[in-house]
């Protein structure tokens, strides 16, 4: 994919950065902010929120989500990429409507999947923090969700919290409904996001 993005927007220098660290490298080497930054939702599901707040610094760079997940792509349009004017794009679209969107954010403009608009609750209006979805979750499935959302494994969730693999996927599964979550990886968002 990045291989033909690049011969299509030959007029852009792309850089693929696979350490979340991406920004601080970024910034040691080169002169100037990048103008746009894509990430997939492993990527910005592993930020940081020191992290978070060095990509909400870079006020000139466009910023997107190619996504694989309605749900999380949802979440994230609403508690990160909405307040930056930031794009949301599936990631497996055909490559020429790839390549438009992201010339049509290079130029300025936003794009967001009518299905992430959607899917996504309304905004929370300002001073409201919200509801805190986490509250509706046991103590144990907080912390089944705390080590899930570090990139523990069930097994080592298990051996950690003193469960067997069987106790761990129920309430893993328990946690994933009550977030609204289809998977792990969105409910690990999910989980970072609220908590």
């Amino acid at each position: 994919m990045i291989a033909a993005t690049g011969q299509d927007l030959d007029d852009v220098q792309l850089s693929v950065v696979p350490d979340p660290d991406f920004l601080s490298d970024f910034a040691a080497t080169q002169d100037r902010a990048p103008n746009l930054v894509v990430m997939d939702e492993q990527t910005l599901g592993s930020l940081t929120d020191s992290q978070l707040e060095q990509l909400n610094a870079l006020h000139w760079t466009a910023l997107g989500l190619a996504y694989n997940s309605i749900g999380y792509a949802a979440t994230s349009y609403r508690t990160v990429l909405a307040p930056r004017n930031g794009s949301v794009f599936a990631l497996n679209m055909r490559l020429d409507l790839w390549v438009t969107i992201l010339r049509l954010i290079l130029h300025g403009g936003v794009y967001v999947c009518p299905h992430v608009v959607h899917h996504a609750p309304p905004p929370v209006p300002d001073g409201d923090d919200g509801p805190r979805l986490d509250i509706t979750l046991t103590p144990r499935q907080r912390e089944v969700m705390k080590l899930v959302s570090e990139g523990r494994c069930n097994k080592e969730i298990a051996a950690t919290l003193g469960l067997s693999e069987h106790t761990v996927k129920l309430h893993l599964h328990n946690a994933n409904r009550r977030l609204g979550a289809s998977n792990r990886t969105e409910a690990a968002m999910r989980f970072r996001s609220i908590r």
